[in-house]
């Protein structure tokens, strides 16, 4: 290798190092330019060690056969394939490349290249150069590429397994919803039963509350006590027992009247009071003679009592001999206006015997009394209250309606009802009396006395009381 070779190399760009290296190690351009190609990635101390390493060993080896006494070998031939080596470094860098093993020397002498042949020949390693990088480039190119299809693909597949996760994210909420939907009608549904049970609960206390206090037996009982004996009439077969016909028979005279049979004696006795005006006291039937009193027997149904599906009944009511505008309260007088039982009333005047505001028979040091208008108002939700304790209130009126001091009374309702023989079904707002008292705080003590009341029915403290001057009484 001239020098010319190593300046070539250098020109190229390579390290003088590794271009020095190259041509000791090959001897020619373009076995040195594949060499420093094949040990670009190699450190350059390795190949330094490496060259002495062989430079050492040279004079061991028994590459090739001696030539001859007298004669200077000036190349070696390749015995395999018959290629000629200017020296051994190329005859050692193609054994590298082809494996072949059997050189020997000759006498011929490789020519050197001339100067245009140089040029040809760097001309030619340059094209195949620019060629091998553009392969190389395109290569690289393509390396790319295929880590830009992995990498896409990666992305791809990653925001695949993304979404897919958040489908099922979504799938599991939407069912979780659902679930709690479904249990959240389940919880309404058993709510409303409940409810529903609470008040078929209520319901039924109320019903049997009120079969107590009207001396039915229990809804959904048998009632297994002997029933009285009924009367002939009763006990013939005759018409249905669903109504009781019932003809009453009194000191004003006699009547008759229509109820159901689950009626109890208690009711019949309030509607009697106001035809006949007074309390009943007792009802006795002719044959076979019973007696039913009050208080004892008023809270047997009629059909209880025997006395379906019609009898005769006597009333005990000690009315009066005589009958005054002044000896009852003004409102059975205004009933028996309407009355057809005392028609023969209708349109007499009846005149005052004496002025109602004038003082009661008393001594003189009790105080003056006169009539007073008295409203009660009800507490609020008090209806239930006064319905359980009406007929107790009206038990009660008797001894003050007797003595006169309840002149007149009776319930206020917010509206007119629709049926009059119905009072569980009345607007109740309070009550109304006109009675005989001296004072504010005789009336309040009076009505605090009341089972109204003490029940919790009435509102005392804020009733209204006015004094009443009466200027007129007609009594149809």
């Amino acid at each position: 290798m001239t020098k010319s070779d190593l300046d070539l190399l250098l020109e190229m760009g390579f390290e003088p190092a590794r271009a020095e290296l190259a041509v000791k190690k090959t001897g020619g351009l373009q076995q040195a330019l594949t060499w420093l190609e094949q040990n670009q990635d190699k450190p350059l101390e390795e190949l330094q060690s490496s060259q002495a390493a062989t430079g050492a060993g040279e004079d061991d080896e028994q590459g090739t056969p001696s030539l001859p006494s007298g004669e200077t070998a000036q190349s070696l031939v390749c015995n395999e394939c018959g290629k000629k080596f200017r020296n051994r470094d190329l005859a050692s860098f193609h054994a590298s490349k082809t494996d072949h093993t059997d050189f020997s020397e000759s006498t011929e002498e490789i020519a050197p290249l001339t100067e245009e042949e140089k040029k040809a020949k760097l001309e030619e390693l340059r094209k195949k150069l620019q060629e091998k990088r553009a392969h190389q480039s395109v290569a690289e190119r393509e390396e790319q590429k295929r880590n830009e299809q992995i990498r896409l693909k990666a992305t791809k597949e990653s925001q695949d397994i993304k979404e897919e996760l958040q489908r099922k994210e979504q799938m599991k909420e939407a069912a979780k919803k659902r679930q709690e939907k479904l249990e959240d009608l389940e919880a309404k549904k058993r709510i409303k039963a409940r409810i529903e049970a609470d008040r078929a609960e209520r319901k039924r206390r109320e019903e049997e509350a009120k079969a107590q206090r009207e001396g039915r037996p229990l809804p959904g009982q048998t009632n297994t006590a002997p029933a009285p004996a009924a009367p002939a009439a009763s006990t013939s077969s005759g018409p249905s027992t669903a109504t009781t016909r019932l003809r009453f028979q009194s000191k004003k005279g006699v009547f008759v009247k229509t109820f159901p049979s689950e009626t109890t004696l208690f009711e019949v006795a309030e509607q009697i009071r106001e035809e006949v005006i007074y309390p009943v006291k007792s009802f006795t039937t002719t044959f076979p003679r019973k007696t039913f009193e009050a208080g004892i027997d008023f809270g047997k149904t009629l059909a209880e009592a025997g006395l379906a599906p019609r009898t005769r009944l006597a009333i005990d009511s000690n009315l009066p001999v005589c009958e005054h505008p002044d000896t009852c309260p003004l409102r059975y007088w205004i009933h028996r206006r309407d009355n057809p039982a005392f028609s023969k009333y209708r349109g007499i005047l009846t005149p005052l015997l004496r002025s109602r505001c004038s003082p009661t028979m008393a001594t003189k040091s009790e105080p003056k009394k006169m009539e007073w208008l008295v409203v009660i108002p009800d507490i609020p939700g008090a209806h239930e209250k006064r319905l359980a304790v009406r007929p107790q209130h009206f038990a009660n009126l008797g001894p003050h309606k007797e003595s006169g001091l309840f002149q007149m009374g009776g319930a206020v309702l917010n509206d007119v009802p629709d049926s009059l023989n119905d009072p569980s079904k009345f607007s109740f707002a309070g009550s109304t009396i006109v009675m005989l008292a001296s004072s504010r705080e005789e009336i309040k003590e009076v009505l605090r006395q009341d089972v109204y009341a003490k029940s919790g029915v009435w509102d005392v403290e804020n009733a209204q009381m006015w004094p009443l001057l009466c200027a007129f009484r007609n009594h149809k």
